[in-house]
């Protein structure tokens, strides 16, 4: 992705993006993420966490292993429009 960030989870589909509830935005640090719920490749709702390893899938891709903040906020897609800058 653009600015050294990865996006990973189970359905992506290189046409229409990532889907699925068990998906991790990392961030390009590689030791922060977003692990949440994503619809073509859109943020519905995640939390902050910590990379805390990796494994490698079935076909041999590594994955982060993350682990969230417990009771930390909850993040949505909340794109600005005309009349809000968000």
């Amino acid at each position: 992705m653009e600015g050294g960030c990865f996006l990973f989870g189970p359905g992506s589909d290189p046409t229409s993006g990532l889907d699925g509830p068990d998906c991790v935005y990392l961030y390009p640090g590689l030791e922060r993420a977003l692990a949440g719920a994503f619809s073509r490749g859109r943020l519905l709702s995640g939390r902050y966490g910590r990379v805390v390893g990796a494994s490698e899938d079935p076909l041999g891709v590594m994955r982060p292993e993350v682990r969230v903040e417990v009771g930390g906020d909850v993040f949505r897609h909340d794109p600005s429009t005309w009349m809000r800058i968000r």
